[in-house]
Order: C-alpha cells, then structure tokens, then sequence
C-alpha cells in the first residue's frame, strides 16, 4: 500500500488520524465537562 501522489490533492491518512482523533477527544471532553457542569450545579 504505497501513497499516490498524483491523487486530486489527496489528504494524507495521518492528517485525517489526527483530525478523527482530535474531534472525537473534543467531543469527550465536552460530554464529560456537561456532564460534570449538571451534576454539579443539580440540573438534571
């Protein structure tokens, strides 16, 4: 499995790794941080 080059400007794997795991650590974090918020303030 080698990298073409000459694909439509191709967005390298490893970028889109880093995105993935950048979005779905931002995501926990916001769930944790409302979670966090409502019990501590009781809202639910």
């Amino acid at each position: 499995m080698t990298a073409s080059t000459g694909t439509l400007a191709k967005v390298p794997v490893s970028l889109l790794c880093a995105i993935a795991f950048l979005a779905v650590t931002y995501l926990l974090l916001v769930q944790a941080v409302k979670f966090w918020f409502y019990r501590r303030h009781a809202l639910l």
